[in-house]
């Protein structure tokens, strides 16, 4: 007999593995978090699909991969299909005084994803 299919990671499920992987460098399980026709609507302009969310995924992730790079989570939280995160970090460019994050996840993949910030660079 065949194991039951398992249900779609809820939208906690999804924000907590995303922390994980940013946490752990990992870019390949931070795109894989994502439907191949997410939208990323960011201040920098709207960015369809994984493809085009890659690149900038790519640049978080080197950007925090220096040792003196720091992140703290002040809030995450989930409600059925959205989850949301207030952030504050440090890296050897710039000092982010506000990051919000908003995904809206079906099936278990984040299908749309909102961000909102306030950085500026260091001298």
């Amino acid at each position: 007999m065949s194991n039951p299919p398992s249900a779609p990671r809820s939208a906690a499920e999804v924000l907590k593995h995303h922390l994980q992987a940013f946490a752990a460098g990992d870019l390949e399980a931070m795109v894989a978090d994502y439907a191949a026709d997410a939208v990323m609507i960011t201040p920098r302009g709207n960015l369809c699909g994984q493809s085009a969310i890659r690149p900038v995924l790519a640049e978080i992730v080197e950007e925090f991969r220096h040792p003196q790079a720091t992140f703290t989570l002040r809030h995450q939280s989930a409600h059925g299909d959205v989850a949301y995160m207030v952030w504050e970090a440090r890296t050897a460019r710039r000092i982010y005084h506000l990051g919000t994050d908003t995904l809206l996840v079906r099936q278990g993949r984040i299908v749309a994803q909102t961000y909102a910030g306030y950085s500026t660079p260091l001298p």
